[in-house]
């Protein structure tokens, strides 16, 4: 499995609950750097710090990834991510990621592979951010779980608006039912777009770690309805059997805005006090986890 990063335009023009833990090993922090084929990089990361390689000659260097001692999170350093010029052409985003980050820079493409080995559950991908748009741009960062090559879970959010501040993210996590995973994938970008990337896009990030552990016996095939939707009022949650557990609403940013306790199999929720937007509703009982996208209107 492979996320294809097409944006390089380059020269051209019951749930089991756990505590707070680690990614992997050394993955929950941005401390220990080590050489990269250009700059530096965090320790088991890769990303687009690259020599600029055409008909196999190195024509320059391309670094987007810095790290950052001004103000970090926690610790000494953290990640810097920048959308960044190549060689005083257009600019590529700023990728991290767990996996290899491959660049064929003859043939304008840049693909995120594999990943490392792991086998957890989590719920959540947790971590603190900081955002600098150049204009309308917007970063995010993505995780996946690959089960023999194929993606069986991930989740997605998007950071569309500037904040100076250390400001944390939420990834709601959701895998497919019976998922058992061999590895996972972390990729951070400072530009969501494939093409016309602003230079100069910077997304900071620290302190991230998995949390809330499922096992695979507990995932379950549980259908969850939701209507009408989009809503401007309520919604009604129909399930297919009466449950007890805990229901979490995160906005497009992965913000927690509410979180209440329900048991039936009809919930209704009142959504007026909500801004305009997409949400996702998680509903978390002791046999698994269910999530539904909504809009509010």
């Amino acid at each position: 499995m492979k996320k294809s990063i097409t944006a390089i335009a380059l020269l051209m023009g019951g749930l089991t609950m756990a505590q707070q833990a680690e990614i992997v090993n050394g993955f929950d922090g941005f401390e220990s750097w080590v050489a990269a084929e250009a700059g530096e990089l965090p320790e088991y990361w890769d990303g687009f710090n690259k020599e600029v390689i055409f008909n196999g000659m190195t024509v320059g260097s391309v670094i987007c990834v810095q790290k950052d001692n001004t103000d970090p999170y926690e610790g000494n350093y953290s990640a810097k991510i920048t959308s960044t010029s190549i060689m005083g052409g257009q600019a590529v985003p700023g990728i991290l990621t767990t996996g290899d980050f491959v660049v064929d820079w003859n043939a304008q493409d840049g693909d995120v592979q594999g990943g490392e080995a792991y086998t957890q559950l989590p719920t959540e991908l947790i971590g603190q951010f900081k955002y600098s748009p150049v204009g309308a741009d917007t970063a995010f960062v993505s995780v996946w779980f690959l089960e023999n090559g194929v993606e069986v879970g991930g989740g997605r959010v998007e950071f569309d608006h500037s904040t100076t501040d250390w400001t944390e993210f939420n990834v709601p996590i959701v895998f497919s039912p019976g998922a058992a995973p061999d590895s996972m994938n972390i990729m951070f970008s400072s530009t969501k777009g494939k093409a016309n990337v602003p230079e100069g896009s910077t997304l900071e990030v620290d302190a991230i770690s998995f949390q809330s552990f499922l096992s695979v016996d507990e995932l379950k095939k549980t259908g969850m309805k939701c209507y009408p939707n989009p809503s401007s009022e309520h919604f009604t949650i129909e399930l297919e059997e009466v449950v007890t557990g805990e229901l979490r609403c995160t906005n497009s940013l992965g913000q927690v805005v509410f979180v209440k306790n329900v048991e039936g199999d009809v919930i209704t929720l009142d959504s007026f006090e909500l801004p305009q937007g997409n949400y996702q509703l998680t509903l978390s009982t002791s046999e698994g986890m269910l999530t539904q996208q909504v809009v509010i209107n």
